[in-house]
This record gives C-alpha cells, sequence and structure tokens, in this order.
C-alpha cells in the first residue's frame, strides 16, 4: 500500500496542476495586480496607505496565535455617589422666576408636590427635594427674607428656606430646646382651626411601621416624646413657633403651603380622642399680635366660587339641550302585552 500511494503522487506531480489550483494562482495574481494598483494610486494622490491590524504570527505547536493590536488604555469606572461618598450634582431651575439658579442633587423617589403625611411622629426629620443652600431652621421666630403669606408650590421649597424642614413630620423640634415650627394640614379629627387661633393634635398612638403606612386610626395612647415634648417645653418657655398651613388645611391655600406667621402655644394638655377610647395630647395655639393679617377665607370663597360657576355652566346647558321627545305611551310594556293588545284590535275575520 505504501507504493501504490507513491506512485499515485507522483502520477499526479507528471500531470501538473488541477483545475482547481490553476484557478487559485489566475486570483492570487489578479489581486497582486489590483494592490499594485492600489499603492500606486495612493502615492501618487499623497494618501497614506492603511495598517494592517494583524503585525505579526507566532506559531505555538501546531496552532497559530494572531499578536493583536495593542488594546486602548481603559478608563476607570464611574462609581456611585453611594460608594465613592461623593455628592452628585446638577443644575436646576428655581421655582419662583426671580431665583438664581441653584444646586440640586439626585435624590430617591420624591412624593407628589402636595403630597404630605397625616402623621406627626417624626420631630427632626429635615430631609427635601430640592436640595440648594438651606437655611438654618433651627431658630425661634421668624427667617430672615420671609414674609408672613409666603406661598411655595412644594413642600421641600418651604423646608429649604427654613421656615419647616421637615417634608413629612408637622412637629419640628426636640425635648430640650422645644419646638421651631409645625405644619398644619387638618391631620387628625381633633385638630380645630380658626385661623388666628387652633388646637393641634400631638403625633403617636397610631400603628405605622408594621406596614409602612403613612395614616392609620388611632391604637393607642399619645406619649409624651419626640415632638408632643416638643410642643410641651414650648408651652412652658413661650417661645414663638412658626406655623405653614397646607392645601389640606380648612383655612390653608387651594394649593401648596403658606407661612401663617408666629404662634404660640399657650396650653398643652391630653384629653380623649374623637371616639373617645385613647388619650391624646392637644396644644392651643394663639396668633401673635402685630404681625401683618393673613386671609384665611380664601380657600373658601374660592371653591363657592368655582362651586357657584359650575352650576351655571350646568344650568346653561340644561337649557341649550334639545327637547326630550314625547313618550310613545308604549314604553315599559312587555312585548306580550303589545302583542295582545295588537290581537284585540285587530278586524274580526
Amino acid at each position: 500500500m505504501p507504493g501504490r500511494r507513491k506512485t499515485v503522487q507522483a502520477a499526479a506531480v507528471a500531470e501538473g496542476p488541477s483545475e482547481y489550483e490553476l484557478d487559485i494562482q489566475r486570483k492570487r495574481a489578479a489581486n497582486k495586480v489590483l494592490l499594485d494598483k492600489l499603492k500606486s494610486d495612493c502615492a501618487t494622490n499623497g494618501v497614506p496607505l492603511p495598517q494592517t491590524q494583524l503585525v505579526a504570527k507566532k506559531v505555538v505547536g501546531k496552532q497559530t496565535l494572531r499578536k493583536r493590536k495593542a488594546a486602548e488604555p481603559v478608563q476607570p469606572s464611574r462609581k456611585s455617589a453611594r460608594i465613592s461618598k461623593q455628592t452628585v450634582d446638577f443644575q436646576a431651575y428655581s421655582s419662583d422666576d426671580d431665583e438664581p439658579i441653584i444646586k440640586r442633587k439626585k435624590s430617591p423617589k420624591s412624593k407628589s408636590p402636595n403630597e404630605t403625611s397625616d402623621d406627626r411622629d417624626s420631630s427632626d426629620d429635615a430631609g427635601g427635594r430640592l436640595r440648594g443652600p438651606r437655611v438654618n431652621g433651627k431658630v425661634f421666630g421668624p427667617i430672615e427674607g420671609v414674609e408672613v403669606g409666603k406661598w411655595w408650590e412644594y413642600r421641600d421649597e418651604c423646608g429649604r428656606a427654613g421656615v419647616h424642614p421637615p417634608t413629612v413630620a408637622g412637629i419640628y423640634g426636640g425635648a430640650e430646646e422645644g419646638c421651631y415650627s409645625v405644619a398644619v394640614s387638618a391631620g387628625y379629627p381633633e385638630d380645630i382651626d380658626l385661623g388666628d387661633t387652633f388646637t393641634y393634635t400631638g403625633s403617636g398612638g397610631r400603628e405605622l411601621k408594621t406596614k409602612n403606612l403613612r395614616t392609620a386610626p388611632q391604637s393607642s395612647d399619645q406619649q409624651l416624646t419626640r415632638g408632643n415634648a416638643a410642643l410641651d417645653k414650648s408651652a412652658q418657655t413661650g417661645n414663638p413657633i412658626r406655623v405653614i398651613r397646607g392645601f389640606k388645611a380648612a383655612m390653608g391655600p387651594i394649593t401648596g403651603y403658606r407661612y401663617d406667621g408666629l404662634y404660640k402655644v399657650v396650653r398643652s394638655y391630653q384629653a380623649l380622642n374623637s371616639e373617645g377610647k385613647y388619650k391624646v395630647y392637644k396644644f392651643d395655639f394663639e396668633r401673635l399680635p402685630g404681625q401683618p393679617l393673613v386671609d384665611y377665607g380664601a380657600k373658601e370663597r374660592t371653591l363657592a366660587q368655582q362651586a357657584a360657576e359650575e352650576a351655571v355652566a350646568a344650568a346653561e346647558t340644561a337649557a341649550n339641550a334639545p327637547p326630550t321627545p314625547p313618550a310613545s305611551g308604549d314604553e315599559g310594556k312587555d312585548d306580550e302585552t303589545k302583542e295582545d293588545e295588537e290581537k284585540e284590535d285587530a278586524p274580526a275575520s
């Protein structure tokens, strides 16, 4: 067998290259002519020849490995602000046209503009959606540059101004120093708001943490801690307290939040809630004299005017509506009754 294989190979060599090998040779020659013409054209026009990425080959055993072109340096990956402990800021316009551009941080999912919590059991939460330059709210009395009647669309804008820093809590302060500010939003049925005076129900006594609720029915007695202790301390010291009213308050604005000036706690006491089951803390507020007046009835008048306009529009629509066609008298009768009447009216045969 080995001798026969050598004989066949020798015969093939004697016959010359096959048609397949000749075709390959022709294609190589044509490619060489084309390559030479390309080099000549590039040299004539001054165009540099493209460089191939494969610069060398390295043979390892029976495998041929291509040496790759050197990779470009890789830029370091960008770490998040949480990992690198750096602040990620971006520009945003303030809601007020006369204010300069401020810095605003990326923050977790924010609440809707008019979202509030009915519970008041957090006395030192000063988070906010807009994170520009913040004014220190831990001062008793007015905030410089904020006039009575100032209105904000978002509650965290009010907090950034230092008037009432918490975005959820209704009471801002502590048991040792007292209360700096409160937000009136009609969160408890025991609240009574008359404008210059109001009764404010304390915080606690609701089970909110189990299901992460924002409000819940009263389920236990309130304790004299946190926000309640802060208001009780203010009743003893008489320090002024800033008051804002939200859109949910009866005496508040139609939307957003309004600064209504300085009040003081004139009475701190404990009473049963509206259901008569649990004890709650109540605090009577009085507005300090000598401040600009606040139009507490503007919301009620606006709502009444809107209701009147809607009633007039509804009456005009009804007056311009086409008349209803008269009833034929057959309405309400079933098919069997109509068939019997038709048989009675038919002439006898």
